[in-house]
C-alpha cells in the first residue's frame, strides 16, 4: 500500500480549527476508483498511525470489498499534531483542559457527531466511547479513566525504555508493531531533551472525562440514539467482550 502524510494548517484562532491537524492517506495496491473511502478516527492518547497494523491485513483483501483509499485523521493534541500545536496547547485556554467537542475527534463518538457534514455510507464503531446517559455507572467509568490518566506514567528516559516497559505492561496484548508505532508517534522529546513524554498531556487526557465542559456522556449518547432511531445507515458495533473494568466497581457489573 502507498502512504502519504498530510497536514491541514490552522486558519486562525477563534475559527473552526485553530490547530494543525495531521492525517495519513493509505492507498491499497489494488485501488478502485469507485470504491469506498474509509475515514478512521483513533481513540484518546493515540495517533494517526494507530491503524497501520490492521490496514496491512485489511488492504490485502480488497478483492472482497472494493476500497479506494483510507484516511486516518489525528486529534490535534495527540501524536505528531501535538508537537505542531505545542504553543497553542500550552496557553491557559487549552493547557489544563480539553473536551471532545474542542478536538472534534474522539474516535467513534466524534465520528457520529460529524454525520451532518459527511455523507457516510455506513458506520463502524470499534469499542466505542458511547456511554448511557443518566446512568451512575457512566460517571463512575469517566471518573475511573480521568483519574487514571492523571496518575499514570507519562515520561521515560528514552523511547527504548518506553518500548520495553509498555510491551510488558499496559500494551502487552498489543501487536508488537502497534507498540512500536505508539512509541514512535505518540511521544515527543521533553523540553530539555533528557527524556520522552506522551504527546497528549495527562491533564488534557483527563479533561476528556473530568472537565466541567466534557461532553463524553450526554452528547455522544444523544447522537447515537438519533442515528439508530432514524435507521438510515448500516451501523456495525465491534465490542470488546473481555471487559476488565467490570471488576473495578460493583456499579460497572
Amino acid at each position: 500500500m502507498r502512504r502519504s502524510v498530510l497536514t491541514l494548517k490552522p486558519i486562525s484562532e477563534g475559527t473552526t480549527s485553530p490547530f494543525h491537524v495531521g492525517a495519513i492517506q493509505y492507498v491499497p495496491d489494488e485501488s478502485f476508483d469507485h470504491g469506498f473511502t474509509l475515514i478512521l478516527l483513533h481513540a484518546v492518547n493515540l495517533h494517526k498511525e494507530t491503524f497501520e497494523p490492521m490496514l496491512q491485513h485489511l488492504l490485502k483483501q480488497t478483492s472482497r470489498v472494493q476500497i479506494r483509499d483510507v484516511w486516518c485523521i489525528e486529534n490535534p493534541n495527540q501524536g505528531q499534531s501535538a508537537r505542531l500545536n505545542q504553543k497553542l496547547l500550552s496557553t491557559p485556554k487549552y493547557r489544563d483542559r480539553w473536551t471532545a467537542a474542542e478536538g472534534r475527534a474522539f474516535g467513534s463518538s466524534a465520528c457520529s457527531d460529524q454525520m451532518p457534514k459527511i455523507m457516510f455510507h455506513g458506520l463502524i464503531f470499534l469499542d466505542p466511547a458511547i456511554l448511557p446517559a443518566g446512568k451512575q455507572s457512566s460517571r463512575v467509568l469517566c471518573d475511573l479513566f480521568g483519574n487514571w490518566a492523571k496518575s499514570k506514567r507519562h515520561t521515560w528516559d528514552s523511547r527504548e525504555t518506553a518500548l520495553k516497559q509498555l510491551s510488558t505492561s499496559a500494551f502487552k496484548r498489543w501487536e508488537p508493531l502497534g507498540v512500536q508505532l505508539f512509541v514512535e508517534n505518540a511521544m515527543h522529546p521533553s523540553a530539555d531533551g533528557s527524556s520522552v513524554t506522551l504527546a497528549c498531556s495527562p491533564a488534557q487526557e483527563a479533561g476528556y472525562y473530568l472537565s466541567p465542559q466534557a461532553d463524553l456522556i450526554e452528547r455522544p449518547f444523544e447522537i447515537f440514539t438519533q442515528l439508530t432511531t432514524a435507521d438510515k445507515l448500516p451501523i456495525h458495533l465491534i465490542i470488546c467482550m473481555n471487559d476488565e473494568y467490570r471488576q473495578v466497581s460493583p456499579l460497572l457489573k
